[in-house]
């Protein structure tokens, strides 16, 4: 997991609306704690849509490395074991040579996104990454039910 002591500042900005970004400055804190502010609602930015941010959230905690946060974000009963569960999450996203970089998240259809992303294993492995993304809402907030890779990573 990463913990930072220096402040960690985190803007998300639409696809197709360079005008249209929110950013978020937290004191020197762990990703984690960062992850769980961004899915709580903030009065003063403008209105979002919750389901995308939940998939935002998800893949920057897999850029962090951090499977405990990313799979807080899953549906329980596909968090608790297989490869969305936190261990592995860790084990895979937490030992990159070059971490995963959310290049950018676009609404497919209700509730569905197609999120790009980039990475590179220890063994030289290089992800071009496209999926499709799945979320549902899930006692008060909203999870991933289903995450398909359309480009094999």
């Amino acid at each position: 997991m990463v913990t930072r002591e220096e402040p960690i500042k985190i803007c998300i900005q639409a696809i197709n609306d360079s005008s249209s970004s929110r950013c978020f400055t937290f004191p020197g804190t762990n990703l984690r704690k960062v992850v769980a502010d961004l899915c709580v609602p903030n009065a003063s930015a403008p209105a979002s849509d919750p389901y995308e941010d939940a998939v935002r959230a998800f893949y920057l905690a897999l850029e962090a490395g951090d499977g405990a946060a990313a799979s807080a974000l899953v549906v329980p009963e596909k968090r608790v074991k297989g490869p969305f569960s936190a261990s592995e999450l860790s084990r895979f996203y937490g030992n990159m040579k070059k971490p995963l970089r959310l290049i950018g998240v676009n609404a497919a259809a209700e509730h569905h996104f197609r999120v790009r992303y980039t990475f590179e294993t220890n063994d030289g492995r290089v992800c071009d990454g496209l999926s499709f993304v799945t979320v549902i809402a899930s006692n008060g907030g909203h999870l991933i039910s289903k995450i398909r890779a359309e480009s094999g990573c």
